[in-house]
C-alpha cells in the first residue's frame, strides 16, 4: 500500500549569512514532510524526495566561478578548500551549476580521489559515461556547493524521528532506492544502531547520498506517521536532471511545488519514445492512492493506461514526490525543466 507524502513549504528571508557566499537573495525555508503510518503487519509506502538545497559546512568558497574543467574535474583557483573536506563520505557534498549551458545540473563530489584546495572530482555515476565539457560545463560558469541528503540526515534515528528499527528488515521500516536500475533495501538496524543495507554483512549505509534529483520509497511499518522538516534554499536555476543509462530511473519531481505531467517536460527528454499506444511508448509510473498508475505520451497529450485511456496532462506530480521512468532504450539523457515559479528580485 502507499500514501502520498504530504509536504508544505514555509519560506523565510533569503541568505545563509555565510561569509563565503555573496548571494544573499535566494529564498530559504523548510518543507514539512509527512510519512504515512504503517499497518503494523504490513508497510505503507510513501514517495519521498528532498528538493530544497542545504548549505554545506565547509571552509573556503561555496559559491564562485569555475576556472578549469577536466573530463571529470572542476577547479576554482582561489577556492581555498580544506583538502579532503568536500570528499568526506560522512558528509557528502554536491555542486550545482547556476549559470552557463549546464545551469541546473547537480553533481555529487567524489569521495576518491579527494579534493584539493582548488579542485575536486565529480562522481562518475553522475557523468553517465560522458565528460563535464560534453554536458555543457565550461570555465567561467558559476557554481554553488550544497550538502547532500543522506539516509541518516533525511530520515534520522528511532530516538529522533521515530524510525522503526529492527534486528532484520522484516521488523523495521524500509527505504527502497533504485540504484543503477536495481532496487536496494535499507533499514535502521537496532543492534548496530545505524542505517544498513539489507545485504551480506549489513554494510553501513547511514551516509548513503540521496541526490536532490532522485526519489525513494519509504515503507512505514510503525502505526504512527513520521513528520520530517527539511531545510534549505529553493532551487533558483532551471533543472537539468541526469537520466541514467538504465531502463528504469526514479527521479524526484524536483521542486518544492506541485507540477503536472503536462508541465513536467518528460516527453521532451532526448530519445523519449512517444507513440499512439502504451505498449510502444516509454512510460511514467506514479504512486497514487496506494498503487502505481501508468502513463504514456501519445505525441500530443499524456494518457493513463486505464479504461478509456483518459487524457492526463493535469495529473499532479506532488512536491517532494517522485516519478518512475520506464524506458525501452537504456541510454543516458537529460530531463530539462524551467523554473516553475518566479523569484522576487
Amino acid at each position: 500500500m502507499q500514501a502520498a507524502a504530504a509536504a508544505g513549504l514555509l519560506l523565510f528571508a533569503g541568505g545563509s549569512g555565510h561569509t563565503a557566499d555573496p548571494d544573499a537573495t535566494v529564498p530559504e525555508g523548510y518543507m514539512k514532510l509527512t510519512i504515512a503510518g504503517g499497518a503494523v503487519t504490513s508497510r505503507i509506502n510513501t514517495v519521498v524526495s528532498a528538493p530544497l538545497l542545504k548549505h554545506p559546512s565547509v571552509e573556503g568558497a561555496i559559491h564562485g566561478k569555475i576556472t578549469s574543467v577536466g573530463n571529470g574535474t572542476l577547479g576554482h583557483a582561489t577556492a581555498g578548500w580544506t583538502p579532503g573536506a568536500l570528499s568526506n563520505p560522512s558528509a557528502p557534498t554536491l555542486v550545482r551549476l547556476v549559470s552557463g549551458a549546464a545551469a541546473g545540473r547537480t553533481f555529487l563530489i567524489a569521495s576518491s580521489p579527494a579534493n584539493t584546495e582548488n579542485q575536486f572530482h565529480v562522481d562518475a555515476s553522475d557523468l553517465g559515461g560522458s565528460t563535464l565539457a560534453a554536458l555543457g560545463v565550461a570555465a567561467g560558469d558559476e557554481y554553488r556547493l550544497h550538502a547532500c541528503a543522506t539516509l541518516l540526515g533525511l530520515f534520522g534515528t528511532p530516538a529522533g524521528t521515530g524510525v522503526q528499527a529492527g534486528a532484520s528488515l522484516a521488523s523495521a521500516d524500509q527505504v527502497q532506492i533504485l540504484i543503477n536500475g536495481s532496487w536496494q533495501n535499507f533499514y535502521f538496524h537496532s543492534a548496530l544502531g545505524r542505517w544498513t543495507r539489507n545485504f551480506f554483512g549489513q554494510p553501513d549505509a547511514s551516509h548513503l547520498p540521496i541526490r536532490p534529483d532522485s526519489a525513494v520509497l519509504y515503507g512505514r511499518l510503525a502505526a504512527a506517521p513520521m513528520h520530517l522538516n527539511w531545510m534549505g534554499s529553493i532551487p533558483h536555476s532551471p533543472r537539468k536532471a541526469q537520466v541514467p543509462a538504465t531502463l528504469s530511473a526514479f527521479l524526484s519531481t524536483g521542486w518544492p511545488k506541485d507540477l503536472t505531467l503536462g508541465t513536467s517536460g518528460i516527453e521532451q527528454i532526448p530519445g523519449w519514445i512517444s507513440a499512439p499506444t502504451f505498449a510502444a511508448s516509454d512510460t511514467v509510473s506514479i504512486y497514487v492512492s496506494g498503487s502505481w498508475r501508468n502513463f504514456w505520451h501519445d505525441g500530443t497529450v499524456w494518457r493513463r493506461n486505464f479504461f478509456g485511456f483518459p487524457s492526463s496532462d493535469t495529473q499532479v506530480l506532488p512536491a517532494s514526490g517522485g516519478i518512475l521512468l520506464n524506458r525501452k532504450t537504456a541510454a543516458a539523457s537529460t530531463l530539462q525543466q524551467s523554473l516553475p515559479y518566479t523569484l522576487e528580485p
